[in-house]
């Protein structure tokens, strides 16, 4: 497979992660980010520091997650260890609660 080729199929694959992303609401997302990042007991302040960033601009991406650009949200999921599209899969709730129960 071309460089070319792949850079394409990547490029539409996160075209389509912004579109769904953009169709979920503000408070869903971020309320997804901040039980995903405290289900791996994980505090703003560790992830402000994988990210290089102070902990006060953590916490204003965690509270504006649909403002934040495809990339930052995808340094946001690395950070957490966990991919973009499980990130912003605002209906799948189902790891969170297995996650914090067991």
């Amino acid at each position: 497979m071309s460089l070319c080729f792949r850079l394409l199929r990547v490029g539409c694959f996160y075209k389509r992660v912004i579109a769904y992303a953009k169709k979920t609401t503000t408070m869903e997302l971020s309320e997804r980010i901040r039980k995903i990042r405290k289900a791996y007991n994980l505090t703003q302040a560790d992830i402000a520091c994988r990210l290089d960033i102070a902990p006060s601009s953590y916490g204003q991406i965690e509270r504006n997650a649909i403002k934040a650009s495809c990339q930052t949200l995808l340094k946001v999921a690395n950070a957490i260890g966990v991919s973009l599209t499980f990130l912003v899969d605002i209906e799948s709730r189902k790891f969170v609660e297995d996650k914090n129960t067991g």
